[in-house]
Formats: C-alpha cells, structure tokens, sequence
C-alpha cells in the first residue's frame, strides 16, 4: 500500500493548494493502487481512524509545549501501524517530524513551502520581512513566545484574549529573547527536520527556485522539479464582454500574500473591477492584517467560495493578481487560472514566473511596480490568453518514474 501524509484534507475541511492536491493525487492513483492518505485531526478522537474510502485521521490534541508543535508520536504510530510500502509525504505540519521514525520503505518527499527549515513556513521573520534562512540564534528571536509554550500557558493566553492584551504580551516574550532551554528544543526541531531531507530517497519539488533554495539550505541531495497539475478539471472562463477589467486576488488575507499593496494599488487606478476571496486567519505577526483588509475592500471581498463556486469566480475575471512578498513556491491559484486563460501578474518573488512565460512580474513589495503594471493591462483591455493544460494523466506517469527512482535508492 502507497501512503501520502499531508497536514489536511478536505475531508476534515481543509481547502488549502497542498491538501487538494494530496488528495486529487489519491484519488487518481487509487484507479490502479492501493493508495491511502493520513492527515492529522487537530482536537479529534485520539487513535487512528477512518474518514472516508481513502483518508485515515490520527487525533493530535493541542500543543502545550513547543515540542507539541513538532513532535507527535502518536502519528508515527499511526504510519506504522498502516505498514506502507511506500511513503509520499507532502507536509509535516501537525503531523510531526518524527512522523517517519522507524519505517523502512521508500521515501518520496514533495517540498511545497518552507516548513521543514522555518516554524513559521515561509522565510518570513517577525517583522513580515523576508528572512536567508535558518540559523539557531535568530530563529530563536524570530519565535521566541512559541518556544515558551508550557502546559497551562493556554488558559494565560486564552485570558490575554479576553483583556485584549494578547499581541502585547507575545511582544513582550518576544523581547525578552528565547532561553537556553528554549534554543535546545528549536535545535532539536532544526535536527529532526535534517533527518527527514537525508532520509527521503528522492526530493520533488514543483519550481526550481524552491528547491535551488532548500538545496543551498539543507543537507539533502538534488532535487528533481516536478510540475504540478491541476486538482480538477476547468473549462475556458466564458469570452469577456464590455467593462472594467475584472482583476481577481485569490488567497489568505494574510501580511506575507502582499494582498495591501493590490488594495493600494487598486484604489488609485480607475477602469478596474476588484474581487476578493479568500479567508483571513489570525497572523501572529500582525494579527489584526486580515480584518484590515475587509474593511478596506468593503463590498470587494467575497468571503470564502467553495469548490463549486471556482469555475464561475474564473468565468467573473479576467486578471489574477498574486502580489506576494514571500517566496511563492507554485501556487495552485496560478495554474487554475493559466487554465482557464485568464492572464496573471504576480510579484517576482519565488517560482510563479516559471510556471508560464506570459506572466507579467513587478518587484516584490513595490506598489509603483504593480501600479504600472495593472495600467499596461487596463489599457490593454479585457481579453485573455489562451488557456493551458496542466494535465493530471501526465503527472501521474511523472511520479511513477520518480516512485521507481526511489525504490531503487532505498534497495541500495
């Protein structure tokens, strides 16, 4: 049996490009495989369980220590008790490093963001600003209130919530610096994320410039570029008609997607249309960001769509805008819209030019850049481009390849 492990599925909710992903894959491989995915269930029953025809749950309670956060022996429990012959793991997140302790099969490891080398997952500091990379001592400032995290700490952050004092009191534990005991256990996080690099037979990843950067910032070996497919099937967005252009932002209304800069950018140019989707998640850096930005779109933001409501979002716009200040890895938004030709502008952070030559980037973080840029495109007029197959039958006969690949290193 074929496992994949990812942090979420859409079976417990969770809609994120990762998760859909994991899933469409399973669902594609279990026309010639056995293939299952094991997700984690944050607060749910402990033990192993069964979701639907091929998804297991692990119960993980809450985190009370930081260890929690990144060391979950129940799940690494739950993977041997499964006995897969192979593992394709996609994300660690409250699945726990030690996920693989003790199992011996092949190992095939798809990178889609920063979160084996970074607890915050994007290579963003506290400060939102972009960060080299991992390094004891500064990791330990830019997280210094998660290390903290002690059993009973819930019940003084739940009554900061309460007094509204939270960010200031995650301030203050921030200022005063992580401890000695602190920085052991962010090292030990550091050494269990090098020893599923160097245990992985064979490393994937969807754009060169994630896995140029993990190379640089890891002990693993080459890493393979692996394109990815769409997770379900879109048609063409309907011919656009006379208007406004209609520019789409898709995405967490979160500090690191850059989703200010369009806002800014929008507010001065006439000629253009603003659509919104996407959820707003409390961002410790700036938790308040996501409720900044409702305010400020007023009617322009939808709220969150679900996956019947994508084609006709498509078919609604004839511009995806992805503004991000972070090193974007490939975003699945990206592709959905190539395939159903819209035309996309992105900052030029990360590895969404790569996915199509057409794209337009300005300069991460310079609204002028993006300014210019929706000007050239509103004069431009509305219109699209022709629209791309990101084909899942090919991906598949890919990933065999890579899954042979692998199976040959484990034998050596």
């Amino acid at each position: 049996m074929r496992l994949h492990l990812a942090h979420g599925s859409p079976a417990l909710g969770d809609r994120g490009g990762t998760e859909l992903y994991a899933d469409a894959l399973v669902r594609a491989q279990r026309q010639t495989q056995d293939v299952q995915l094991l997700v984690p269930d944050r607060g749910g029953p402990t033990g192993l369980r069964r979701v639907d025809a091929h998804t297991w749950a692990v119960g993980v309670k809450p985190a009370t220590r930081f260890r929690d956060t990144w060391s979950r022996p129940e799940v690494a429990s739950a993977v041997a008790q499964l006995a897969p012959e192979l593992i394709h793991a996609h994300h660690f997140a409250h699945l726990g490093l030690d996920a693989l302790a003790g199992v011996d099969c092949p190992i095939v490891l798809s990178l889609h963001d920063y979160h084996l080398l970074c607890v915050r997952g994007q290579l963003m500091d506290r400060r939102i600003e972009p960060c080299s990379g991992p390094q004891l001592e500064k990791c330990g400032a830019c997280v210094a209130e998660h290390l903290t995290l002690r059993p009973g700490m819930g019940i003084l952050g739940r009554m900061s919530r309460r007094l509204g004092v939270h960010t200031l009191a995650k301030g203050l534990v921030a200022k005063a610096g992580p401890s000695a005991g602190g920085l052991v256990e962010l090292e030990a996080r550091m050494e269990a994320a090098e020893r599923i690099l160097v245990r992985a037979h064979l490393c994937l990843s969807p754009s060169r410039d994630l896995a140029q950067r993990i190379g640089k910032l890891s002990p693993t070996e080459a890493i393979e570029v692996l394109d990815l497919p769409l997770v379900a099937p879109l048609q063409p967005a309907l011919p656009p008609g006379e208007g406004a252009l209609r520019i789409l932002y898709v995405g967490a209304l979160i500090p690191s997607k850059g989703l200010h800069l369009l806002i800014e950018a929008a507010d001065v140019l006439p000629g253009l249309e603003l659509k919104v989707w996407g959820p707003a998640p409390v961002y410790d850096a700036d938790p308040d960001y996501g409720q900044r930005c409702i305010q400020a779109l007023g009617e322009r933001y939808g709220g969150v769509f679900d996956a019947g409501q994508r084609q006709e979002i498509l078919d609604l716009s004839d511009l995806l805008v992805v503004p991000s200040i972070w090193e974007e890895n490939s975003p699945l938004v990206v592709r959905e819209a190539l395939a159903a030709g819209l035309r996309v502008v992105a900052s030029d952070r990360g590895g969404i030019a790569e996915i199509d030559s057409r794209i337009r980037c300005f300069e991460s973080g310079n609204v002028h850049g993006l300014v210019d840029l929706l000007r050239a495109e509103i004069a431009q007029g509305r219109g699209r481009w022709t629209p791309r197959d990101f084909s899942m039958d090919r991906h598949l006969e890919a990933l065999e390849q890579s899954y042979e690949r692998a199976r040959a290193a484990w034998l050596r």
